[in-house]
């Protein structure tokens, strides 16, 4: 207790020494901020480097400054409000955390009439590159050939790939990509033609009887020289680091065309209005990647898509039918064939009911303190929306409406704090893991279990060195994340790095805190090494409480 007694302490008296509300004497009518930027790795002073400061309310100008040859910056007659405040050097990566003291400043602020800010201090990681060379497989360069850099996320239970950086090739073939934040990375030389138009349509080749013929043309290559998604490797880039050799070679294929047809699934007829999306997945069938492509239908309704390399996809259709949206899809594997006769059923939307049971208590929560209960169910495809009920309290039965072609995680918000969601059952099996499935039976309500007898975690957060990390994002993670999504429990510490989380589920977790970024993707269940070396361990018993001391630990480059 007398730690504690102190700390707070220590916490008042650098509360009263920030000039956070009253101006000072030297102030006339605008604040003023004064500080440094530095290097992150040695603190030495970064000259040119420029520090901005934004105004988070409409009316007030943006206002920017460069540090001179010992790194200092000096921001002067700033209006009264609420701001933001960055610094970027080239060969460095922005970033909006500051100090001053020991304890870092919230990323938004408020700065009153002549207040001053001073010793406000940033220290710079500097940024990674990438480079290599694209070529065809005759050896000459591939030029004006687009880069294209993408990152793997996991949200929850949703997984795919987005692009991050691009570049083009010179007249050598050579690309060079930089300002890249540490983090793994897929690489792509994206030669792809652009679908033909009403303006631009391709002539295929033809034989002395007007057939077409098969030609070869050259695809996306994904690093190492591979058209697939799902043998892609990813290329790691650690702060500062210059990658290359990163070369890529374009290979002559014989690309397919997809033909299929897309059927009402309530009137049984064919849509020729539905949108058609086609995705690379990868190996597990999980993360996608979305291809720009324009499905063409005949006077039949039958869709075609052209020139579509080998590979894994999933193939999806979004139409409306009288009001209705209605959706399909399916996976299939492309060689070098063309593929026939794909079939979509489209469905509609769909009413499910649900009901809550609870467990570890014989009273449900205070109808007082659920009254804005909010169940959320979140798809685990990229082109499913999400699916909300606000009940009144835990005894009422509640609607959402599914898509039959999706898979939904089941989160409750806004519970009491001592209750958390132990299970999501469907006639008895809790389908946590697997999830719940759109097309589940309406006959018999899903249940969402809450026990009241969740732990509480009650810390204050520390750096490698000691300092408090005010502001600290923070994440619970479960052991088994895969299958304990409702699990997890995300908070910030406070400006002093105080830190609550409660309703915790017992079960062993991974505690891990950062400043700038996470040590890991919090939810990849096979990426989770950085967390595990930077975090605490911690395990919580059935109405446990638990007061604690957390220190994060050095993160070694990989």
């Amino acid at each position: 207790m007398r730690t504690w007694v102190l700390a707070l302490a220590g916490a008042a008296v650098w509360a009263q020494n920030l000039p956070l509300r009253a101006p000072t004497a030297e102030s006339v009518t605008g604040g003023r901020i004064t500080g440094v930027v530095l290097r992150d790795s040695d603190g030495a002073p970064l000259s040119r480097a420029r520090v901005v400061l934004r105004p988070l309310e409409a009316g007030a100008p943006t206002l920017g400054a460069a540090a001179d040859d010992k790194g200092v910056f000096e921001l002067r007659n700033i209006p009264r409000g609420a701001y933001s405040l960055t610094a970027q050097r080239d060969g460095y990566l922005e970033t909006s955390v500051f100090v001053r003291g020991i304890l870092r400043m919230p990323p938004r602020f408020f700065i009153d009439s002549g207040q001053v800010i001073s010793q406000a201090t940033f220290r710079l990681k500097p940024w990674a590159t990438l480079a290599g060379k694209v070529r065809f497989n005759d050896g000459d360069p591939a030029v004006g050939v687009p880069v294209q850099l993408y990152r793997e996320y996991h949200l929850r239970g949703r997984h795919g790939f987005t692009a991050v950086r691009s570049a083009m090739t010179d007249d050598q073939g050579d690309y060079r990509i930089y300002g890249l934040a540490p983090g793994s990375y897929y690489v792509a030389a994206v030669y792809e033609k652009a679908p033909s138009t009403r303006e631009y349509q391709d002539q295929p080749s033809v034989d002395d009887s007007r057939r077409e013929i098969p030609s070869n043309t050259y695809a996306t290559t994904f690093y190492p020289d591979t058209l697939k998604l799902d043998e892609a490797v990813p290329i790691h880039a650690g702060p500062g680091s210059e990658i290359g050799g990163i070369n890529l070679f374009l290979q002559a294929v014989r690309k397919a065309s997809i033909r299929g047809r897309v059927t009402d699934g309530v009137t049984g007829l064919a849509m020729s209005t539905a949108t058609i999306f086609l995705e690379r997945v990868d190996a597990g069938n999980t993360g996608t990647l979305p291809l720009p492509v324009r499905a063409e239908f005949d006077k039949d309704s039958n869709f075609t898509i052209r020139e579509v390399t080998p590979g894994s996809y999933q193939v999806w259709a979004d139409g409306t039918d009288e009001g209705r949206r209605v959706i399909g899809r399916t996976f299939l594997t492309v060689a070098d064939q063309d593929v026939g006769d794909v079939s979509l059923l489209a469905l509609p939307a769909r009413d499910v009911k649900g009901v809550f049971r609870i467990e570890g208590s014989p009273n449900p929560p205070d109808a007082r303190s659920n009254s804005a209960l909010r169940v959320t169910l979140e798809p685990r495809s990229e082109r499913g929306a999400i699916a909300e009920a606000n009940p009144r309290n835990t005894a009422a039965q509640f609607t959402v409406t599914l898509m039959p072609e999706e898979t939904y995680d089941v989160f409750v918000r806004n519970l009491p704090d001592n209750f958390y969601v132990s299970a999501v059952r469907v006639n008895g099996t809790d389908v946590r893991a697997l999830g719940l499935a759109g097309s589940v039976g309406d006959s018999v309500p899903f249940e969402i279990v809450l026990d009241s007898r969740g732990g509480r975690l009650d810390g204050r957060v520390f750096g490698p060195n000691g300092d408090v990390w005010s502001g600290a994002s923070m994440v619970l993670i479960p052991d088994s994340p895969a299958d304990h999504l409702q699990s997890y429990r995300e908070t910030a510490a406070d400006e002093y790095g105080i830190f609550q989380i409660a309703g915790i589920p017992p079960g062993n977790y991974t505690l891990v805190a950062w400043l700038d970024d996470p040590p890991c993707d919090v939810y990849d269940p096979n990426g989770l090494d950085g967390c595990r070396t930077t975090g605490m361990a911690v395990t919580v018993g059935v109405s446990s409480q638990q007061r604690i001391a957390f220190n994060v630990k050095v993160l070694r480059a990989q």
